[in-house]
């Protein structure tokens, strides 16, 4: 695991079980891994800098929870939030 990929101190993502979810991705805490798009591009891409950020204005269609909820899974900086 390359370096500053485990981080033990910080909790797994709340990743709600329901449909209609809306996702952002907190420019803050987002290094630029790009595992949220590459995990799930149909939820997320990178912006002009690199950084990830969810399609839609952060609306997740219908069917995409869960690709939505495998994005944020893989984020080693627990960037994505969801509302």
């Amino acid at each position: 695991m390359a370096p500053g990929h485990d981080r033990p101190g910080r909790p797994a993502p709340d990743i709600p079980r329901r449909v209609g979810v809306n996702v952002r991705v907190d420019r803050d805490v987002c290094t630029g891994h790009g595992m949220c798009f590459m995990t799930a591009p149909e939820v997320f891409e990178d912006d002009e800098d690199g950084y990830g950020r969810a399609r839609n204005d952060g609306v997740v269609d219908p069917g995409h929870e869960d690709e939505a909820r495998g994005g944020a899974a893989s984020c080693p900086e627990r960037a994505v939030v969801f509302s």
